[in-house]
């Protein structure tokens, strides 16, 4: 997103999707490392939003 955010500025706008699955929003046994990755994937989308 670092990178390809001030190209999408200069072309005037663009889109960045990311995709997760539910485990970002809730746990699973024996899945801490997934559950995790996820979740700070929905963080930092939700951040990116907001900035």
């Amino acid at each position: 997103m670092r990178a390809e955010i001030p190209a999408m500025i200069a072309a005037g706008g663009g889109v960045i999707v990311n995709i997760t699955f539910t485990m970002g929003f809730v746990g699973a046994p024996l899945a801490s490392a997934y559950c995790a990755s996820k979740h700070a994937l929905i963080g930092l989308t939700q951040s990116a939003a907001q900035e």
